[in-house]
């Protein structure tokens, strides 16, 4: 795509590309494939690969395949045995995307289209290469209209419509909410008589506001600050029997395992009538502590590591082009679409975004970040 030579300009000094031999690597975490573009399918294979990575996500799913197969083993198997295993259950012929015939409700499901390509990319025994997910295009186009023309969307949007059709069709199998649930408290103090009501709600992501030249903390920080609900907004109290003026705030309860996190770059401006992109810069630290919490938080000290970043590259939502960066040892590996290539941290700092904005036209900063709890 054309964005890419923006990508690159910015690599050439510091990456390279993964050689795509016949090599093979014995180490399952070494091995790294990229995912055809379909024409604007840029946003599925940034999140997938970002949820390919998750190795707990991605082994929960696998391992479904394990307790339902009455063929396979019920003892220990390598990781190659498994593989094999598990992809003599699987016809490797791709649907075509266009025109495609009436599929049982295991075709159908985005649950087994998913796990058939993440059993896929596990099974590689090439160090690098690529392969196309039609089978998991389809069943995304199938089974919501939204994505189901040939126009670019929303990483974020594509990312929870994954995660809660994988938690709806697993039921009670779903590791979705052991990984990524995590709890809301919205607290609210009356000022009069000090009482504190608190209502708790579930959360998979969050989205946080941006502004210029800040950091993920204090983001964070301006998510949990105190709102004073005054005037016509007066908080009825239970206690006092009346309204009264109160103080609001969101604090984290219980957080997840995988944090992810929703940097809101885009807003809708009334004057123009559209979407614009903000490219300010917003420095995520590598490691982080999560401070806003309430007191009973268990996870409250716990330190978080990142392991990926969904990176939008371009002026809008409507345009442009998303790539995502994962941790690997000392340094990241970039997957846009088909092509990986080698990159580090000094790539990571420059899609923090644009100190001064309007610098370039087409800027390149990062839109989902994925942190993972750190156990001791």
């Amino acid at each position: 795509m054309g964005l890419f030579s923006a990508l690159t300009s910015v690599l050439t000094s510091s990456s390279k590309s993964i050689s795509s031999t016949g090599n093979t690597d014995p180490n399952l975490e070494s091995r790294f494939f990229g995912l055809s573009n379909f024409g604007n399918t840029c946003y599925c294979n940034s999140v997938i690969q970002a949820l390919f990575h998750c190795k707990d996500f991605r082994n929960s799913l696998i391992d479904t395949l394990a307790a339902e197969t009455k063929s396979l083993p019920t003892t220990p198997l390598s990781p190659f045995e498994q593989e094999k295993a598990f992809t003599s259950h699987f016809n490797d012929s791709q649907p075509n995307l266009r025109g495609i015939k009436e599929q049982n409700d295991e075709e159908k499901s985005l649950f087994y289209a998913l796990r058939d390509l993440f059993i896929k990319l596990r099974a590689q025994k090439k160090q690098t290469g690529y392969l196309q997910p039609k089978k998991l295009i389809l069943s995304i186009k199938q089974k919501n209209e939204i994505f189901q023309n040939s126009a670019q969307h929303d990483a974020h949007e594509l990312l929870n419509f994954v995660l809660n059709t994988i938690d709806e069709e697993m039921k009670e199998k779903s590791c979705v909410k052991e990984l990524f649930k995590g709890t809301l408290a919205n607290e609210t103090r009356c000022c009069n008589c000090e009482t504190i009501t608190r209502r708790e709600e579930d959360f998979i992501d969050l989205s946080l506001e941006i502004e210029q030249n800040v950091s993920i903390s204090n983001c964070m920080a301006k998510f949990s600050a105190k709102e004073l609900l005054a005037g016509k907004n007066k908080f009825f109290c239970d206690v006092c029997q009346s309204y009264q003026e109160a103080e609001k705030r969101m604090l984290i309860k219980n957080l997840p395992k995988i944090q992810i996190i929703q940097l809101k770059r885009f807003k809708y401006v009334e004057r123009v009538q559209r979407l614009i992109k903000l490219s300010h810069r917003v420095a995520f630290p590598f490691e982080i502590q999560f401070n806003n919490t309430t007191l009973d938080c268990e996870h409250r000290f716990k330190n978080y590591s990142l392991f990926a970043v969904v990176v939008h590259i371009g002026s809008g939502m409507a345009q442009g082009h998303y790539v995502t960066l994962i941790r690997h040892e000392d340094k990241w590996i970039c997957f846009d679409d088909d092509r990986v290539i080698v990159t580090n941290d000094q790539y990571v700092e420059h899609v923090f975004g644009q100190a001064i904005d309007g610098q370039t036209s087409i800027s390149e900063t990062g839109y989902i970040l994925f942190y993972e709890r750190i156990e001791e």
